[in-house]
């Protein structure tokens, strides 16, 4: 169930960047910018992103 609940954040995280900016193009999606959003929101994506990201602030 974890593995589900984060896939779907990621899915509905992914949706709403792509929204924000008019498209539907999934494969045009910076995967920089949702791994950040996704740590920002509190997900854990593995210690190294989530540090890389975090110090990013």
């Amino acid at each position: 169930m974890p593995n589900c609940f984060a896939m779907g954040e990621a899915a509905g995280t992914a949706a709403a960047i792509l929204a924000g900016k008019g498209s539907c193009q999934t494969r045009s999606i910076d995967v920089t910018t949702l791994q950040s959003r996704l740590v920002r929101q509190g997900a854990w994506l593995g210690d190294d992103i989530n540090e890389r990201y975090r110090e990013e602030g």
